[in-house]
């Protein structure tokens, strides 16, 4: 946090400047105290307990890339893919980051918009042209939807209301990865389940 280096002119006393200061410093430690707890993973929640998991299969490819490619790589673990791919670009190079859902909100809303995968380029520029006083996902999640939808039509709208706040279920589709000869690229899966034996991508 930003804390002042204090000055000759500060006033010593409880009810003084000094005081005041020391308030203001205390309720935000407090504050940034609250917020990494809700980053922490709670393994009663069976969500988080699932984030987990996650958190352990992306370990474990990270290491097989790094060791196959000499490239390192960062991963997003959350429970939709956009919110995933945020963290990801969030927190780089080589880490990863889980987003438990209580904390989506604090992810989301200094996010500008055009950082939304769907809201680059021309979708975007309308959305803000639409929109002048909303320049991040946080505040277009305080945008009521009736607004939304007068603007955009309903189906946009429910669109642009459930990734404003990290809700939208977008389904991963993997990328076939081809050989030279055009044909795609099969391989067990690494983690030693031959069930799992797929498109490498």
């Amino acid at each position: 946090p930003w804390v002042d280096d204090g000055g000759s002119g500060r006033v010593s006393g409880e009810g003084g400047a000094e005081g005041a200061e020391e308030a203001e410093e205390a309720a935000e430690e407090e504050e940034e105290s609250e917020e990494a707890a809700a980053w922490r993973v709670d393994l009663s929640d069976p969500m988080d307990a699932m984030l987990l998991a996650g958190a352990a299969v992306c370990e474990r490819l990270r290491e097989a890339v790094l060791v196959e490619t000499g490239h390192t790589v960062s991963g997003g673990i959350a429970h939709t893919k956009a919110v995933a791919k945020l963290a990801s670009a969030r927190n780089k190079p080589d880490k990863q980051t889980v987003v438990p859902q209580r904390v989506v909100p604090l992810v989301m809303r200094a996010v500008p918009l055009c950082d939304l995968r769907g809201l680059g380029g021309k979708e975007g520029a309308a959305v803000a042209a639409a929109l002048p006083d909303v320049r991040t996902l946080g505040e277009l999640a305080c945008v009521p939807v009736e607004r939304l939808v007068a603007l955009f039509g309903r189906e946009r709208a429910n669109w642009l209301s459930l990734s404003s706040r990290g809700e939208w279920e977008e389904p991963v589709k993997p990328v076939r990865q081809l050989e030279s000869n055009g044909r795609p690229r099969v391989s067990w899966n690494r983690m030693g389940d031959p069930a799992s034996a797929g498109i490498e991508w």
